[in-house]
């Protein structure tokens, strides 16, 4: 490229082609500038190496560090500086999937629960329900035993440890284990005699 530089009363003037290419070499500066500093805002979150099911504790073999681009909404997620292992999830969470702070449960998995058993009757239970599921559990109580009418929510958000769909076959009710916290227990059990229990999936 042959290189003009033209001299006259006003001063300096390029050639158009000089000043383009000028141009484009600043923007090029200025965009690895911007990506990085982009680079250095990135951050190392936990990810799920595998699926891990809903009510299962943590362990070391289920996660990984990635590096993620998260500027603005990093905090919804767990940084490796978190302690994951022995907390339980709270909903199952997809291999690969970065781990966000709403899927854990902050208590130490099995410490301070009780695990429940209740029956339900098959036609109030989700057929599709499996091990691991978040439920709620609403009460109904009979009429003649209680003073209350409505259904009413006795336990929001327990995870199904276990499901008897022997049970389904044999009586039309299926056997289910919940686990609660041990100060709910005494209440949750008083709410079931002479109620009609209906389990619904909690989605959330």
């Amino acid at each position: 490229m042959e290189l003009r530089i033209n001299l006259s009363k006003n001063g300096i003037r390029l050639n158009p082609r000089i000043a383009a290419a000028i141009g484009l070499i600043t923007l090029s500066l200025i965009a690895a500038v911007a990506i990085s500093a982009s680079a250095n805002r990135s951050v190392y979150i936990w990810a799920a190496k595998s699926q891990i099911a809903a009510g299962s504790a943590i362990t070391v073999d289920d996660i990984n560090k990635v590096k993620v681009f998260l500027p603005e909404n990093s905090k919804l997620y767990f940084s490796t500086s978190a302690k994951l292992i022995g907390l339980s999830a709270l909903r199952t969470i997809g291999s690969g999937e970065l781990i966000p702070a709403s899927a854990i449960s902050s208590e130490i998995s099995g410490i301070g629960r009780e695990s429940v058993p209740i029956r339900v009757s098959k036609n109030d239970f989700p057929s599709d329900l499996v091990k691991g599921a978040n439920i709620d559990i609403y009460s109904l109580p009979a009429r003649e035993t209680s003073a209350k009418s409505a259904a009413y929510q006795i336990a929001h958000k327990v995870i199904v440890e276990s499901i008897d769909n022997r049970s389904r076959e044999i009586s039309g009710e299926i056997g289910i284990v919940v686990k609660l916290k041990t100060e709910e227990v005494e209440n949750f059990l008083t709410e079931t005699i002479n109620s009609k229990l209906i389990v619904v999936r909690n989605a959330f």
